[in-house]
This record gives C-alpha cells, structure tokens and sequence, in this order.
C-alpha cells in the first residue's frame, strides 16, 4: 500500500479492505460475532415459552378451581389457544422489525412512547 504509513494502520486498512468496495449484508458491522444456532422449532418453542405457556400451565391453571369455583375450563383453554396466535404475531412483527433487541420494553418504548413502555414493564414486574 503506502511505505510511510504506520504498519498498524497499514494492518487495519487491510481488515476493513481499505481502497475497495465492501459489500454490507444486513447489518453494516457484526457487533457480536454470534451466529444463530436456533432452528425453526427451536424458535417457536422459545416463543411459546417466553409468551408465559409455561407460566400459565403450572401457576395459573391449578389455581382456577380454587378461585373461580365451577369454571369452565376447556372452554376458558379453547379461548386462550384461540387469542394466543396473536400475541404471538404482534412479538413476531416486533422481532422482525427490531431484530437486535427484544423485550416489552423496547418495543413498547419505541411503539408507543417511552413512558408507556416504562409504566406496562414496571407495573408487570411489581404486580405479577
């Protein structure tokens, strides 16, 4: 390249390929070095997961017998399974559009407004 400059600087400008075209992918730099190792199911069973299937199946689903005596609760089940694939899309289309970050705040922050994001995610962490 340049005899006079600096062999640092000479080594970084051939990492980055100084002097030519560099074609960007998605991303203009890999912050992480990460790769994706989840496979489709393995995403969706996260997904399900994170969305509080679990939670509602071992927390939740017991304690209706003991507090709303005589429910009906395939039904209350059918009407969960039926509402639940669009809380699921609403955090896909999230995720897609925000694909480096993730979480109820950030993407009610950015939604809707900040102190929405702020208050949802503080009252869930302090009443649930």
């Amino acid at each position: 390249m340049f005899p006079h400059v600096n062999p640092r600087i000479h080594q970084l400008c051939r990492y980055i390929n100084c002097g030519t075209q560099v074609s960007l992918g998605l991303f203009a730099r890999n912050s992480s070095g990460l790769v994706r190792a989840l496979s489709i199911s393995d995403t969706v069973w996260y997904g399900i997961m994170a969305a509080g299937a679990l939670f509602g199946l071992l927390y939740l689903f017991p304690t209706i017998p003991l507090t709303v005596p005589g429910a009906n609760i395939p039904l209350a089940i059918l009407i969960a399974v039926a509402v639940s694939p669009a809380v699921f899309a609403v955090y896909a289309g999230f995720a897609s559009a925000m694909p480096r970050m993730g979480g109820d705040y950030p993407f009610q922050s950015r939604a809707l407004h900040p102190a929405v994001g702020f208050s949802f995610t503080f009252a869930w962490e302090v009443f649930m």
